[in-house]
């Protein structure tokens, strides 16, 4: 019998996504534990991502997109011994709501007005990212249209990490985002590294998903 293989990394999703969506941004493989949660209340995403680090304990790496990277953060800093790697991937804000968070309360609005699938066409024809749209026509159908909705807006008004909680974090972390993305403001990357004790930031120009894998890549322990 071949060797069971070892789970080394935990990946949590962000509002409007999946684990398998998130898993496919980032080019992870199989060996990756997703930590799905759909609430969009990142409240209860950490509390997920605390089950699920409990049933895998040979875990060695976690990965947070978007609200999933806020839910990472904010665990981390409250633990003195986090995991040894830490990638933080497209974070949001920074502590209370921001344009950002507008951004995305305005996407559930649109939702629960147009329907999912509405938008989503949309969105096919035109978006100049079309591999962001991809990786939305795969994670919305999981999502009824209420549902949907309900997490954005949920999402929108959540707490992200503050300056100190970012601060408190004693491990390296990789902060990775991208360049041209209302959601995803490169400035709220920039702002996270200079809060961490030990950080490495990495920008793709674009939001693309290949040139994410590639500045993911780039970090110290991720290529």
């Amino acid at each position: 019998m071949g060797k069971t293989a070892v789970v080394t990394t935990l990946l949590v999703h962000g509002a409007g996504s999946t684990g398998a969506a998130a898993a496919e941004l980032l080019g992870l493989g199989s060996d990756t534990v997703l930590v799905e949660d759909r609430t969009g209340d990142v409240e209860q995403v950490i509390a997920a991502l605390e089950t699920a680090l409990a049933r895998h304990a040979d875990c060695t790496a976690l990965v947070g997109v978007s609200l999933g990277a806020h839910a990472v953060a904010r665990w981390a800093g409250a633990h003195p011994h986090p995991l040894p790697r830490i990638a933080l991937v497209l974070p949001a804000w920074t502590g209370d709501p921001s344009a950002a968070a507008d951004a995305t309360a305005r996407a559930g609005r649109d939702v629960a007005r147009d329907g999912s699938a509405a938008i989503l066409a949309g969105l096919e024809r035109e978006s100049p990212h079309s591999d962001v749209v991809r990786l939305l026509q795969l994670a919305w159908p999981a999502y009824s249209t209420e549902d949907l909705a309900r997490s954005l807006t949920c999402a929108s008004q959540g707490r992200g990490p503050h300056p100190w909680e970012l601060a408190a974090i004693s491990v390296p972390v990789a902060v990775i985002g991208w360049r041209g993305d209302a959601f995803h403001p490169d400035a709220v990357a920039h702002q996270w590294a200079r809060h961490l004790r030990h950080s490495t930031l990495a920008l793709a120009a674009r939001p693309e998903t290949r040139l994410l894998q590639r500045a993911l890549s780039t970090a110290p322990g991720w290529g």
